[in-house]
This record gives structure tokens, C-alpha cells and sequence, in this order.
């Protein structure tokens, strides 16, 4: 696994990811169980992670259709797609996205939809001349061909095919408004992660929207107070999916002539779209929740030395590349980082134990230390981890005997503990004596705390 995500960096590997995934949807070999929709899961994040917002090279165009198709039964009736797990890209949120990705497929149906007619006609010269023309017809050369035609067409027939165009797009839409509800509604609904972070939310926000002067705009108001919500935080994410998708679908139906029957039809549909989608996914949520917790590495225990003690427990940390090629088996030897572990607080140092995340070197066993007297500099970091989706908070802690470590939180570390962390190790840093640095404190039975001064309510009187 470590080696496919670091072979997901490249393009074409990302390419015959989704392939290969395609092959496996075509074979009906979708309905996953749990650990390998975990990997496809993962893999398909370590694929979308690395596309831009603009998707230039088509991956997450390709996958859209790949994760409304993978699967986990978690009950009776209740399935879990890929989508609710892979909606943390921002490219889901763009709205040029969405607008190339439905105007592809409403060509390709288009297409289709022509090519039909002109098969019934070409079959019954193609059997006069023997011969069939075997290349494929593009679609400006068909619309060339449509247009060159028009004039000889007959008034109903024209009109049949205004309408058989126009639906063609109205169902699109549809299907649209589906899938843009799958990828912007959090499995929590009650979260709304992506959406404040993104500004999906604020309608006014973008500048070609219709939505202010249109439907969508009363639209959108009416579903605040006619919705059956009690939970206003989840209305919250409702209200703000349905106005995006609202605003999509005014947009690319008032370029391609939908009627405006259809176009009310559409905003009418959208909102019980949102409020069935929240429905089954508070169902799937729930389910989610009682799944056994992915095993993770057992936490080895360092060897301290004389007189050391432990100040804190150790923390399911990732102890990560920090520059230094030694480690990473670009110099020979085997890869030992990344490395997953827990970190120790003692009263002597800060030590770092563990087992590569690479599983080809999992036996190997990963320890980096140094005295916390030693500690010069310590900074706090985000972090990207290879194997997640999710951006951790980290420390880099750098010390004055050559050594560095660089970590990130694993996600089941709160924030107050990774916090309550840095200051017990602030405090052991500078203590408010020289007593109580280690040096010191080592023979005693007791540990040395010294209560800071109270102040004399009247130091100037003696």
C-alpha cells in the first residue's frame, strides 16, 4: 500500500488508477468489503489530493462517476458509497468543474442521441454500398451536419428535436443535481467542514450568478422556513448545498434554452433532493459509527534510563521526513521514514519509538531522543500525511545535540492534549530553578516542584 500512494504522485499512475478501477465497476465487482474499501478509499484521496481545484488533467472527472459506484454493506439496507469519504478536495466545490463535466456528458448524450438517427440512415445505404465508413464522426462535425439540414426539415420534426434536446439537458441537470449532493453533503451533517471552509455557501460570492435575480433566489429563502428542520446546523448545510446547486443549475440551464416549466420544475426537485440525501445519510452515519476501528500499530514502551520517569503517557504520533536523507532509503539502506509510534514525555527526555509505515521494513524498530535541556526551538506545523486525507497539526522540535523531530498528531490526539503537551514540555525546559532540572532532581525520592512567589499585598511596608 505505502508503495502504490507514493506511485498515486504521478500522473499516468493516477490515470490507471481510475482504469483500473472502471474495469472493476464494468465487471460488477463493486460491493466492497471493509478493508478493501478502505484501500480504495485511501487511494482514491492520494489521487484527488494531488489534483488542483481545476482538475486539469481530468482525474477527479474520471473518478466522479467511480465513487457513486463503490460500495460497503453496513446493515440491512443501509450502503455506504465511496463518496462520503472523499469529499475533503476543493476541487468538488468548483463551480467550472461541475459546468465542463456536465457539458461533456450532455454533448456525448447529444451525440448519441444524432448518431441514433443517422445509424437507421446510413445501415440502409450501407447495405446498397457494401462498404461501412468506419471512422468515428466528431461531435461539431454532426452539429455542422444538423445545422446544414435544418432549413429542409419540416416544422414538427424541427420541433421534435428542440424537444428531444431540451430534455436531454433537463435530465442531465437532474442527474447533476444528484451527484453535486453526493460529493457536498458531509456524512455528519451536523459538521459542515467543507462548506465553511470553502465559501460554497455565501451565494453573493460569485460574480455571474443568477441567482439573485432568479428563482433560485426565492427559492432558496422559502426553503429556510418551509423546511421541517428542528436542527438549525444541519439546515445550515442544507441551505447551502441547495443554493450551489441551485445556482449550477440556473446557470447551465439558461445557457442551454431549458424551459422555464422545467427550470421550476428543477428548483422544486432540488431541495427534496438535499432533505432525501440527508436522510439516508444520517442512516449510513449512524451504521458507520458501529464499525470496529481500523486496527492500528501497538504502541511500544521506550527503555528509560536510571532515575528517568515518565511525565506523560506516550501519544499516537507520525514521526516524519525532516530533510535528512539518511532515513529515507534514497541512500541505500531501508526506508525507516515515515515512521508511525507514540511520543514520551520524561523527566529527562523526549523520545520518539515506533515501526516504519513502509510494511516492507514493519519489523524494524524506529527510536529518535534527546534531552529536553537540549531543546533550542519548537515550532508548530500542518501536516499532509501520505496515507490521509486530513491535515494534522505537528511540532518540529529541534535541539542543540544534532538532532531534529519532526511529528504529526495522529487524528485520535485532541488538540487540548496535544497542547497540554507542549506546555508540560515548556515547563520541563525552563524549570523555575536550577534544582529542577534533571541533573538535580535525579536522587531524590520526591520530585522538586517549586510553587511560584505569592506577592505581599503591602511590600512596601516592612
Amino acid at each position: 500500500m505505502p508503495a502504490v500512494l507514493r506511485a498515486l504522485k504521478g500522473r499516468t499512475a493516477r490515470v490507471c488508477l481510475t482504469q483500473e478501477l472502471n474495469q472493476h465497476v464494468l465487471q460488477n465487482r463493486a460491493v466492497l468489503d471493509d478493508q478493501q474499501f478502505d484501500y480504495i478509499v485511501r487511494m482514491m484521496n492520494c489521487t484527488l489530493q494531488d489534483c488542483s481545484h481545476m482538475d486539469e488533467h481530468g482525474i477527479a472527472a474520471a473518478l466522479l462517476p467511480l465513487v457513486t459506484a463503490f460500495c460497503r454493506k453496513l446493515g440491512a439496507g443501509v450502503t455506504q458509497f465511496a463518496y462520503s469519504c472523499v469529499q475533503e478536495h476543493m476541487v468538488w466545490t468548483n463551480m467550472q468543474f461541475w459546468e465542463a463535466m456536465f457539458y461533456g456528458d450532455v454533448q456525448n448524450h447529444i451525440k448519441a442521441l444524432y448518431m441514433e438517427d443517422r445509424g437507421q440512415q446510413k445501415d440502409s445505404q450501407d447495405q446498397q454500398e457494401g462498404s461501412a465508413n468506419k471512422r468515428e464522426i466528431s461531435a461539431l462535425e454532426l452539429a455542422a451536419e444538423q445545422n446544414r439540414l435544418w432549413p429542409t426539415l419540416n416544422k414538427e420534426l424541427q420541433m421534435e428535436r428542440v424537444q428531444k434536446e431540451e430534455s436531454t439537458v433537463f435530465s442531465q441537470a437532474i442527474h447533476y443535481a444528484n451527484r453535486m449532493s453526493y460529493l457536498l453533503l458531509p456524512l455528519d451533517t451536523s459538521k459542515n467542514r467543507l462548506l465553511r471552509s470553502s465559501g460554497l455557501g455565501d451565494v453573493e460570492s460569485v460574480s455571474n450568478s443568477y441567482v439573485t435575480n432568479s428563482i433560485a433566489g426565492s427559492m432558496a429563502e422559502s426553503y429556510d422556513t418551509e423546511s421541517g428542520f428542528e436542527d438549525a446546523e444541519s439546515s445550515d448545510v442544507a441551505n447551502s448545498v441547495v443554493r450551489f446547486i441551485n445556482r449550477f443549475v440556473d446557470k447551465v440551464c439558461n445557457e442551454s434554452g431549458v424551459t422555464n416549466e422545467h427550470l421550476k420544475a428543477l428548483h422544486t426537485m432540488i431541495p427534496d433532493i438535499v432533505q432525501m440525501h440527508i436522510e439516508t445519510l444520517d442512516a449510513v452515519h449512524r451504521e458507520s459509527k458501529r464499525l470496529p476501528p481500523i486496527q492500528k500499530p501497538k504502541l511500544l514502551s521506550p527503555t528509560l534510563l536510571p532515575g528517568e520517569e515518565l511525565v506523560m503517557d506516550g501519544m499516537r504520533v507520525h514521526l516524519i521526513l525532516d530533510g535528512r536523507e539518511e532515513a529515507t532509503g534514497h541512500m541505500g539502506g531501508p526506508p525507516l521514514l515515515p515512521a508511525e509510534g507514540a511520543i514520551f514525555l520524561t523527566t529527562y527526555r523526549l523520545i520518539f519509538k515506533g515501526t516504519p509505515s513502509d510494511a516492507l521494513v514493519g519489523e524494524q524498530i524506529v527510536t529518535r531522543s534527546f534531552p529536553i535541556a537540549s531543546l533550542t526551538k519548537e515550532k508548530r506545523i500542518s501536516v499532509t500525511l501520505p496515507m490521509d486525507q486530513f491535515v494534522q497539526e505537528g511540532l518540529q522540535l529541534r535541539s542543540c545535540t544534532f538532532q531534529l523531530m519532526k511529528i504529526a498528531f495522529d487524528e485520535e490526539v485532541a488538540s487540548d492534549l496535544a497542547e497540554s503537551f507542549r506546555k508540560h514540555l515548556h515547563k520541563l525546559r525552563f524549570p523555575q530553578h536550577v534544582q529542577g532540572t534533571f541533573a538535580f532532581t535525579v536522587g531524590q525520592s520526591g520530585k522538586l516542584v517549586l510553587e511560584p512567589k505569592t506577592k505581599d499585598k503591602n511590600q512596601s511596608l516592612k
